[in-house]
């Protein structure tokens, strides 16, 4: 499932299916695929154009499909390879990348999917998912936790060094809720600054605030000042 706005929606999945909401989910519209592939995974960057990828039903190659109305039309892409693919992704209407199922290597694309060349990662895991910032920054997660960065577009990926996590306990009470104009935060303090990070449903940050030094053992009070956000449910790390 992927969603451009809070309107616009897709569902894709076995046998070619697609789903098409215009109304935040309330009404879904089948849209035609032309195929009966197992369809995994769909991205848009707006509301017209977007992509879908996954695997024939033979499971012996990959499909792409690509439109640029909104999926009233959804042509087939052409490929000069054969691979099976669980994710697309599209950092703009140019360069994506698609992660193959069940391969360490991934596939990218600078011509909105043209043309694809083929980058390897340094590990036998599996990577799942991909998410980029911008055109340059992009990190990749797959099994047994693995975490690859890349701050140039991809021509090199970076594994995390492992790191032994500590998770420690931080408070955060938010009042009044539901809020208009104004919301305050109770905060934990852990002796340091804190940044504060508000996102939508869609996971996109709409607030960030970084706050001074935070005493520990005292829980101070953040008041952020919310009357530029729409009403929605938002979500505050």
């Amino acid at each position: 499932m992927y969603f451009s706005d809070l309107n616009n929606g897709w569902i894709c999945g076995a046998s070619g299916t697609i789903f098409h909401t215009t109304d935040g989910g309330s009404n879904w519209l089948m849209q035609t695929s032309e195929t009966d592939a197992w369809l995994y995974s769909v991205y848009f960057i707006n509301d017209k154009i977007g992509w879908i990828a996954g695997t024939e039903k033979d499971q012996t190659n990959g499909i792409v499909l690509k439109t640029t109305d909104g999926g009233e039309n959804w042509i087939q892409q052409i490929l000069n390879f054969n691979d099976r693919f669980y994710k697309i992704y599209f950092s703009d209407s140019t360069t994506g990348w698609m992660l193959p199922t069940y391969s360490s290597h991934i596939w990218k694309t600078t011509d909105g999917g043209q043309t694809w060349r083929e980058f390897y990662l340094n590990t036998q895991n599996i990577p799942y998912s991909i998410s980029f910032i911008d055109s340059n920054k992009g990190w990749i997660c797959g099994t047994n936790g693995i975490i690859f960065k890349t701050t140039n577009s991809g021509i090199t990926w970076v594994e995390d060094e492992s790191k032994n996590y500590v998770t420690s306990k931080s408070i955060i009470n938010a009042y009044p809720n539901p809020f208009y104009d104004n919301i305050t935060l109770d905060i934990a303090g852990r002796n340091k600054p804190e940044t504060i990070i508000i996102y939508d449903l869609f996971g996109r940050t709409v607030l960030t605030k970084s706050t001074g030094y935070l005493e520990e053992g005292r829980t101070h009070k953040i008041s952020l000042s919310t009357e530029d956000l729409p009403q929605g449910v938002y979500y505050v790390i």
